[in-house]
Parts: C-alpha cells; structure tokens; sequence
C-alpha cells in the first residue's frame, strides 16, 4: 500500500486523547479483568465442525496476490507459495478416530512459476463476525524452518488496509531475530505464539500492537506445540478485546492487558465493526524472515489442521453479520469549519486526517498574516520554489456515505490562493474512482474570484463527472496543482469546508423530476421533454465550464460542436432546478 505523509496544521480545536495516553489510563482498570476472566461466556451462536467442506461460509483462495489487480505479490508478505484449492480439503485428524477436519498443506511442488503450494480459506463476502468469544481448535505440523500458519481477521469494510482493522488470532513461525527482540531468547520456533492487531494511527499510518514490547505477550510453551491440538481464543466486546491460548491444563493471555475498545481513537474504531475470518499456511515471508526457496529447511508436506471454529456470546455480544452498509449523511457535513452549523462533521485525527501527497511539498506555514476565514482556525500551507507540485486532501479513514448529495448537494469552501496558479478540486471514492474541477489561472469559476484574498467557492456535487460511488466515499476534499506548479513561493489557505444541499438545486418540482434528456444522433440534437414552466437548459463540460445554451424555446439543444464524452444538463424551471448527465457518442 501507499503510505502518504500527514502535517500539522494550525487549529485550537479540542484535541482528542491519544491512544496511548488512554491506553496508561486504563490499564489499571483492565488489568483486574486480565487476572481471571469471568463466567461471561453465554450461547453457542454460530460454529462449523468441517465435517464438510461448507461453501456458504468458506472461499478456497488462490494465487499469490497479484491476481485481479490486487496488487499484493506475496501477499505483501514476499511469501513464497501459490495457494491452490487442491491444497485445502476436509480429512481424517490424526489419533482422534471418526474425527474430521479442515487440511491445509503445504507443498514442495513447482507451480506457476513458485516452489511451493498451500491452502488458505476466507469467509469474505459470506460470513462476518461481530463481537462474541470466537474459539478455534488447531494443529499446526513442525514449522522448522519456513512455514507460517495463521488464523485471523480482517474487517469487512471496503475501505484500505489498516483503516479496516486486522485481527491476527494467532500465528507462528517467527524467526529468531523476532523471538529474541520479545525478550524469548532461547525459544524454538515450535515453542512461540503471538497475536497482533492492526489498525491507524491518528497520522493514517499504520498501527500495530506487536511492536510493543511492553504489552505484547507471546506464549512460549515449555513443550513444542507442534502435532498436537491448542485452543485460540479472542473474546470481544465494544469495550476490549483479549486474546488467550489454552495449551491443555494452561491458559494464558497474549497481552498484558485487554486491548480497549471504543470510538475515541482511530485505533480503535475498526473493532467496533465486522470482521471476516481467514485460515491459512503460508511458506516464507517477513514473518519467519524467510525469502527464498533455498532457505526454506522444514519437511514437507505439513498439514494444518482446523477441528472447528465456534463462536459464543460473551458479555451479551456476538453476532454473525456482512452488514458493509454506511449510515447515508444529509445536511451541512462538516470536513474542516468552526462557526458553520453541521448536522454531522469529520474529526481530524480521529476519523479523518488532512494528508499531503508527497513530503516536504507542503511545510506548515505559522497563521500570521493569514488569518482564518472563519472561526479560529485555518488549514495553511507554504509551496516554496523547488517543488513542482502540491496537493493534500480531507481523507475519511472509514469512508463516509454522501449518497444524499449527488442530486442537490454542493462542496462548499473558502481559500485563499495567489489568482496565477491554477489548481483542481477533486473527490475519490474506496473503488479508486476519482473525478476533477480545473479552476484555471485568473479565470473567476464557482464563484472564486481570482484576486488572491479569500474567496468562496460552491461547487454543485452534480459537476464532479465520472462514475463515483458516492455510498462509499475516500476524499470528501481534495486539491492539487494543475500540471507543473510555478516555481515560486507562494502561501495557500483553505478554511470552512463542507457538504450541503443547495436548496436552488433541490428538485422541488414534480415536473423537473419527470425531466428525460432525448439524444438524437442522427439530428445532433438534445430534446428535453416532461418539463413544464421550462426557463433554462445549459450543458456544461466535466470542469463545470458552460459549453452550450438552449437554442429555442422548445428545449433543443444542438450538440453538433460537442466533442465526445460525458456532460451535465442543467435544467431550470421557474421553480427549481435539475443536473441530469448526458453522454455524447
């Protein structure tokens, strides 16, 4: 994944407690949970025994990440194997007579270009996990030295990795250097077993408890854990998260407290949300610092074994569910405003960060001259001389619903910009789909004079051309240099950003609603029909620049000089208004 660089900017608004700052404040408190837990374990909710290979739950992955764009070549772990279905079936576990299980192996086998196959299973897309005590019984076969077995989570959301929160239940295979630097010198790799959970920071970089020598606690058993059954647990609540291993008469927890869980914290709100579970044996990578063929020193094949999956109530919680549903905004949506009234607003560094694209191409300018549009704060920048571009945007860590908007709704902010450096505005959704306004030098558009003092602009969300999945969005707020950037110095402020419904673009009238564009390529014309008290037909280009006007009262419009591509209409009666979008062939 791309990480991008996060700034400081100048603002005196409340700042939320840290996550490590909260974490010391309750450690105390979680500690006596961590001593002993409580019979808080209640209903059975939901387990599969894989006495059968049950499809409605599991998906028999394959490749090794890079198929489908997914971009993930060794799985972003520079593993080693290929996953085949064929590596994945149910079978008989060893000592335990008319006992099945899930088997995933690992192969020394040429495939594909790779030295080696495996098995892994996910629940993505089928089956989701909310809460609950979750309860794994497994078997990992001798990992010596090479192979990575893993049960863990990943959250549902369709958002980027760390912002969906991963839950590593456990895994084993780490190698020495890892052992030793959690202070079990002398450990085996059969011996040691962790947990890890992943999540962002308030910068939007990535989070992991693992690196937390202080409070993560692998288990190191006194006899290998190899060929022979353990029970992993989580046990989750909106509260905490706890992570425990049973090896027969011995129970212990992986932290040193439980992991808290609420929505103060970006690090945090990921676990406040749905889960899909993973299974899998991998061969090599960073975590066993494993990296080629020839290091790879375990016999094989090795089988893990997967004897059940359960899920329980525990504290009143868990549940099953693949709800990826965000809740639709509507209103004033708040990104960066102090004195505008929001029905609902993002939070820097909580649920949103303000990001810039690449370092150094934006330096904290200190708020002197340049005071704040509104309220007391403001978002201010310096470009300096030697770098030929800029941009940085409002980015919702969990994306955000704007559904309500595409219709009637309009981006609203005020900046302030030198009037000969162009820029664009743009919005990109979690499906990597983006769409840009050009505001060019010195012209004055959406309202912005071009005179170098602050300015307002609205920008109705119907201009933003392209496909946009607007129920899931990324960055409600984006700006760049158009091309090059002068090389000169120059300050920019932005102030007072959000999202509203203009009431001049709400479609009030029931006859604006019935409003059908007819294009007639035979004619080069546009018929507008269903429309009564018709005042105006404008059709704008994908920069929201005016390219054509009605040419009679009949609403015809004649397209004949419009190059192809995708317009917006902008139908107005005496009443309201309507933005259909229309596309010339």
């Amino acid at each position: 994944m791309i990480m991008k660089n996060t700034i400081q900017y100048s603002t005196n608004k409340p700042q939320k407690m840290s996550f490590e700052s909260k974490f010391k404040n309750l450690f105390g408190l979680f500690i006596l949970v961590s001593l002993g837990l409580p019979a808080q374990v209640g209903n059975l909710i939901w387990e599969d025994n894989f006495n059968t290979f049950n499809e409605s739950v599991w998906t028999k992955d394959f490749g090794n990440g890079c198929r489908f764009g997914q971009g993930l070549c060794g799985w972003g772990n520079q593993e080693l194997q290929y996953y085949r279905p064929e590596n994945v079936y149910i079978g008989d576990i060893p000592n335990e007579p008319g006992n099945k299980g899930l088997v995933l192996e690992a192969k020394r086998e040429r495939f594909e270009g790779f030295d080696f196959t495996s098995g892994k299973v996910i629940s993505e897309k089928k089956l989701g996990v909310k809460y609950g005590m979750l309860e794994i019984r497994m078997r990992i076969p001798n990992l010596e030295q090479g192979l990575w077995p893993a049960a863990w989570m990943l959250g549902i959301a369709e958002i980027n990795w760390p912002f969906k929160g991963e839950i590593d239940i456990m895994e084993m295979g780490f190698s020495t250097e890892e052992r030793n630097h959690q202070g079990a010198t002398g450990s085996s790799v059969n011996n040691y077993v962790g947990s890890n959970l992943f999540f962002p920071n308030t910068d939007a970089s990535i989070g992991n408890v693992a690196t937390d020598v202080g409070y993560n606690k692998p288990y190191v058993s006194n006899t290998p854990m190899n060929d022979r059954f353990l029970l992993y647990r989580i046990y989750w609540d909106p509260t905490q998260l706890i992570f425990e291993v049973e090896d027969g008469a011995t129970k212990e927890q992986l932290y040193e407290a439980p992991f808290p869980v609420n929505t103060d914290s970006p690090a945090n709100i990921p676990f406040t949300k749905p889960f899909y579970m993973l299974l899998n044996l991998a061969v090599g990578g960073t975590l066993p610092g494993v990296f080629n063929s020839a290091e790879v020193s375990v016999p094989l094949p090795g089988k893990m074994y997967v004897d059940y999956v359960k899920l329980y109530e525990w504290n009143g919680f868990g549940e099953t569910t693949y709800d990826n549903s965000l809740v639709a905004e509507n209103g004033n949506f708040g990104l960066y405003t102090d004195t505008t009234t929001t029905t609902n607003d993002l939070t820097l560094g909580l649920d949103s960060q303000f990001l810039v694209f690449n370092q150094g191409e934006f330096t904290t300018l200190e708020v002197t001259n340049d005071m704040p549009a509104e309220g007391d704060n403001v978002l201010a920048f310096n470009k300096t001389s030697n770098p030929e571009w800029f941009g940085g945007g409002v980015f919702s860590f969990f994306g955000k619903n704007m559904s309500n908007y595409v219709e009637a709704g309009v981006l609203k902010f005020k900046i302030k910009i030198p009037g000969d450096i162009p820029f664009i505005i743009g919005l990109d959704d979690y499906y990597t789909n983006k769409s840009e306004i050009t505001f060019p030098a010195g012209e004055t558009k959406y309202g912005l004079v071009r005179n170098g003092e602050w300015g307002e602009v609205t920008i109705p969300i119907a201009d933003f051309a392209g496909t946009l999945a607007f129920q899931n969005m990324q960055y409600l707020f984006r700006i760049g240099s158009v091309g090059l950037a002068p090389r000169t110095d120059f300050s920019l402020a932005i102030d007072d950003i959000y999202w509203s419904v203009d009431p001049a673009l709400s479609v009030s009238n029931s006859s604006v609603k019935k409003a059908v564009l007819y294009p007639n390529p035979a004619t080069n014309q546009v018929l507008v029909k269903g429309v009564d008290g018709l005042k105006s037909v404008a059709i704008y280009n994908i920069n929201g620049q005016l390219v054509k006007t009605l040419n009679s009262n009949l609403g015809v419009i004649n397209t004949r000089a419009l190059a192809s591509g995708v317009y917006f209409v902008r139908i107005e009666t005496v009443s309201a208004q309507k933005m259909l979008k229309l596309v010339k062939k």
